[in-house]
Protein backbone atom coordinates (compact mmCIF):
# COMPACT_ATOMS: atom_id res chain seq x y z
CA UNK A 1 0.00 0.00 0.00
CA UNK A 2 2.58 2.52 0.57
CA UNK A 3 1.84 5.48 3.05
CA UNK A 4 -1.34 6.57 3.95
CA UNK A 5 -2.61 10.02 5.61
CA UNK A 6 -5.36 10.26 7.99
CA UNK A 7 -6.67 12.48 10.42
CA UNK A 8 -8.13 12.04 14.19
CA UNK A 9 -9.39 14.03 16.94
CA UNK A 10 -7.86 16.83 15.06
CA UNK A 11 -3.89 15.71 14.14
CA UNK A 12 -2.73 14.38 10.88
CA UNK A 13 -0.89 11.17 11.03
CA UNK A 14 1.07 9.25 7.95
CA UNK A 15 0.92 5.63 8.39
CA UNK A 16 3.97 3.51 6.47
CA UNK A 17 2.64 -0.30 6.02
CA UNK A 18 5.94 -1.12 4.29
CA UNK A 19 8.26 0.51 7.36
CA UNK A 20 5.40 0.14 9.77
CA UNK A 21 5.99 3.31 10.87
CA UNK A 22 3.37 5.98 12.54
CA UNK A 23 4.48 9.73 12.14
CA UNK A 24 2.28 12.46 13.55
CA UNK A 25 2.34 15.35 11.41
CA UNK A 26 3.27 19.39 13.23
CA UNK A 27 1.25 22.03 10.66
CA UNK A 28 2.98 25.03 10.64
CA UNK A 29 2.24 28.42 8.93
CA UNK A 30 4.88 28.95 5.66
CA UNK A 31 4.74 31.66 3.53
CA UNK A 32 7.71 30.78 2.15
CA UNK A 33 7.14 27.23 -0.01
CA UNK A 34 9.94 26.62 -2.03
CA UNK A 35 8.81 27.30 -5.69
CA UNK A 36 9.27 23.59 -6.49
CA UNK A 37 7.20 22.38 -4.21
CA UNK A 38 4.13 24.49 -4.86
CA UNK A 39 4.89 23.80 -8.50
CA UNK A 40 4.50 20.19 -7.49
CA UNK A 41 1.48 20.28 -4.88
CA UNK A 42 -0.60 21.92 -8.34
CA UNK A 43 0.63 19.18 -10.25
CA UNK A 44 -0.59 16.36 -7.43
CA UNK A 45 -3.91 18.43 -7.17
CA UNK A 46 -4.54 18.54 -11.05
CA UNK A 47 -4.12 14.74 -10.97
CA UNK A 48 -6.48 14.04 -7.98
CA UNK A 49 -9.08 16.18 -9.60
CA UNK A 50 -8.78 14.89 -12.73
CA UNK A 51 -9.65 11.77 -11.18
Amino acid sequence: MGKLTFEVNGHYYIIDDEKGSIKRITIQDDTNIPREDFKELIKLLAEALAK
